[in-house]
C-alpha cells in the first residue's frame, strides 16, 4: 500500500513529533512540527486535526503489515543545507541565503541519504537492503549516503518507527534536482516522469530483498 500525505510542511510536518521542544529539532538538524508562523488557534487546530488523522492511519496501516512486512519512509530535500533560521522572518531568511554567489556556499546534498543512524551512532536499517539499495543505485551513477544529512532522531516520528519495527523500516530522502524538470527555488516544481521512473526502478530491485 502507498500512503502520501497532502498536507504542506510549509505549515505542519507529519513526520515530526509535535510535542518536541525546539532545542530538540534542532538537536536532530530538522525543521520544526507545527510552524512559528502559525499563530491563530483556529489554524493551529484544524492542521493538528489533520495531522492527527493523517498519522493514526499511518500507524494503522504499519500494524497491519508488520512484523513480516516492511516500511518505506520516502522524503525528497533541496540539493543544498541552506543554514536559515526557522522563525517568522523564513521567506527573508530563505531569500538573502539563495542569493547568487551566496546559494553556492552552502554544501551539496547526497544523492540519496538513508537517515539510518541516530546521535549514538546506532544503526536501525537493515544493513543487507542498505547495500543492495547501494549496489542497485550505483548503476545508474547515484551515490547514496548512510546519514550524512542529518541522524535519526526521536523528534521525528520515523524514530517511533524505526524503534517499533527494528530492521524493517527505511527512511530514504532523495535530493529533489534528480527528480524536479528543473530544480528551481522559490517556483512550482514540476516532476519529471523520466526521471521518476530513474530512481524508481533500483529503488524496487532492492526494496524486494524484503520478501525474499
Amino acid at each position: 500500500m502507498i500512503l502520501r500525505c497532502l498536507i504542506p510542511r510549509t505549515f505542519i510536518d507529519c513526520n515530526r513529533r509535535i510535542d518536541a521542544s525546539p532545542d530538540e529539532f534542532k538537536a536532530g538538524k530538522v525543521t520544526p512540527g507545527l510552524m512559528p508562523w502559525i499563530v491563530t488557534d483556529a489554524d493551529r487546530e484544524l492542521l493538528l486535526h489533520r495531522y492527527r488523522k493523517y498519522t493514526a492511519v499511518v500507524n494503522d496501516c504499519a500494524a497491519q503489515v508488520m512484523p513480516k512486512g516492511a516500511m518505506v519512509l520516502m522524503h525528497t530535500y533541496a540539493p543544498r543545507t541552506v543554514g536559515v533560521e526557522v522563525d517568522v522572518n523564513i521567506v527573508k531568511n530563505l531569500r538573502a541565503a539563495y542569493v547568487k554567489g551566496v546559494e553556492e556556499t552552502w554544501p551539496m546534498r547526497p544523492d540519496v541519504d538513508v537517515i539510518n543512524r541516530d546521535e549514538t551512532g546506532k544503526s536501525w536499517t537493515n544493513r543487507e537492503i542498505f547495500d543492495s539499495l547501494k549496489h542497485e543505485m550505483q548503476k545508474i551513477g547515484v551515490t547514496v549516503a548512510d546519514s550524512e544529512t542529518y541522524p535519526m532522531h526521536q523528534s521525528t516520528l520515523a524514530y517511533n518507527h524505526v524503534s517499533t519495527w527494528p530492521q524493517r523500516v527505511m527512511c530514504v530522502e532523495v535530493r529533489r534536482d534528480l527528480l524536479a524538470d528543473p530544480f528551481v527555488p522559490f517556483a512550482e516544481q514540476k516532476i519529471s516522469a523520466e526521471k521518476s521512473a530513474r530512481l524508481a526502478v533500483p529503488m524496487a530491485n532492492a526494496f524486494q530483498g524484503w520478501w525474499k
